[in-house]
């Protein structure tokens, strides 16, 4: 079953994506700078949540928790105006959004539970990476499809080489990508 409200209705939940793509860059490079002694590929983000110096712990936080609200809005649009792949993918967003903020409540000090939601988080944004390339892929998006494979296979590749801290920093940077090509590839989808 085919549900679009038309190409109007489908530019803010495009929005969304793209701009939680960008409010978590900015949330990010903020913390580091705050923090000052937070290291790319070497600490993991998760070190930003229970950062020494208060402020960079607390954006760091509520930027997460922001963000997955945000993640879960994208998820929950994607549902509401799509069918088929998409509809997979945005429930697994929404699930990933949820964990996320799970994720930023229970910092690393409370570090089998925190860790048990970063990797559910993970877990649930790599796959609705993947569904949503499947589904890009099937509708013609071959540009938007590779975008996601590739960042998927980085991602991987990144925790292969660097363990869970190259996990969390490259896959940081594949996430604010792939969220900002979500939602671009809402805009340019044609059905």
């Amino acid at each position: 079953m085919h549900m679009s409200n038309g190409k109007g209705s489908r530019a803010p939940i495009a929005m969304v994506g793209i701009f939680a793509a960008f409010m978590f860059a900015v949330v990010w490079m903020v913390a580091v700078f705050a923090d000052g002694s937070w290291s790319f590929g070497v600490d993991e983000l998760s070190d930003l949540g229970i950062s020494d110096v208060c402020n960079a712990a607390n954006i760091f936080n509520y930027g997460c928790m922001l963000f997955g609200i945000l993640i879960a809005v994208f998820g929950a649009g994607k549902i509401a105006i799509r069918y088929g792949h998409d509809i997979s993918a945005g429930i697994l967003l929404v699930l990933a959004g949820a964990f996320l903020v799970l994720a930023a409540i229970y910092t690393k000090d409370s570090y089998d539970l925190h860790m048990f939601f970063v990797y559910m988080f993970v877990f649930m944004m790599g796959l609705a990476a993947v569904v949503n390339a499947i589904g890009d892929f099937r509708k013609g998006r071959n540009l938007f499809a590779a975008i996601g494979g590739m960042l998927v296979v980085v991602t991987i590749g990144a925790y292969a080489v660097g363990g869970l801290a190259g996990l969390e920093s490259a896959g940081a940077v594949c996430l604010i990508v792939w969220m900002a090509a979500a939602g671009a590839s809402i805009v340019a989808s044609k059905d």
